[in-house]
Parts: C-alpha cells; sequence; structure tokens
C-alpha cells in the first residue's frame, strides 16, 4: 500500500511538473556552494525555489541552468514577514549545507523544510563539537 501511495504522489508530481512555477512568484538565488534539500544534494548554480501551487506542503527546486527539478515536503509558513528580495536560510555543518528556511517577497514564499535523515547524520558525526552555524543567501531581483 505505501508503494502504491508512494508511486501514486510521484505520478502527481511528474504530471504537474509543468505547472510547477504557475505560482506568480518564483525566488531565485545563485548558490555559491553545493547543498542539500532534503538527502538530496544539488550542485552550486542559479535555482528557482517555488511552492507546488497544488499543495501547501510541496516545494519545488529547479535548477535554472539545467532545467532539472527536484520536489520536497516543506511546511508553509504564514507568519515570516515577506522580505525583499528575499533570503534563503541554510544550516551548515562541517562543510555540508542544508536548505532549511526560505522566506520571500510574498507570503507565499514562505517554508520551511523537515531536517532530513542526511542532516541528522551530519549533526551527529560532528558529536558534541558546535560546529554549525545558519548561511544566509539573499535571492536576485529580476
Amino acid at each position: 500500500m505505501k508503494r502504491i501511495l508512494i508511486t501514486a504522489v510521484a505520478a502527481l508530481c511528474l504530471l504537474a511538473g509543468g505547472t510547477v512555477f504557475a505560482q506568480d512568484h518564483p525566488l531565485k538565488a545563485q548558490i555559491p556552494f553545493d547543498f542539500c534539500v532534503g538527502d538530496t544534494v544539488l550542485p552550486a548554480g542559479t535555482y528557482l525555489f517555488g511552492q507546488q501551487p497544488a499543495s501547501q506542503c510541496a516545494m519545488v527546486v529547479r535548477n535554472s541552468t539545467t532545467g532539472e527539478a527536484i520536489f520536497n515536503m516543506a511546511k508553509a509558513n504564514d507568519y515570516f514577514t515577506p522580505e525583499s528580495p528575499g533570503r534563503l536560510i541554510f544550516q551548515r555543518y562541517g562543510d555540508q549545507h542544508f536548505l532549511r528556511e526560505i522566506h520571500g517577497q510574498y507570503v507565499s514564499n514562505n517554508m520551511t523544510l523537515p531536517v532530513s535523515a542526511r542532516e541528522k547524520k551530519a549533526r551527529m558525526e560532528l558529536g558534541t563539537v558546535k560546529v554549525y552555524e545558519h548561511v544566509t543567501v539573499p535571492s536576485e531581483k529580476d
């Protein structure tokens, strides 16, 4: 049953792929380092960050150069104050960066990502040494 559900969700995401950025205002940013969204590692580059229009809990990250996109679960946060031009918050552990929050120009851009298994593992590998920090990347104006 779980396998069927995962397959159905994946199929819906693929079918909706053409309308992923039907959202009026995706956030665009140049990320100068490799980073993780969930358990997926993405190379440095220019990316668009947005919410899947049909869902309050699905976000998409699309590489502006290659067009490749990944989907991840995220919690929409109406309590963030919209920011111009917006910003991305990363949690850094050693040389690994994990996308944690998106603060957008519009309330619909504001999202928080859950802690992934990969991030939990990075935390545990550091042990009690506090070698982590927040990294903020401003978004670009179009």
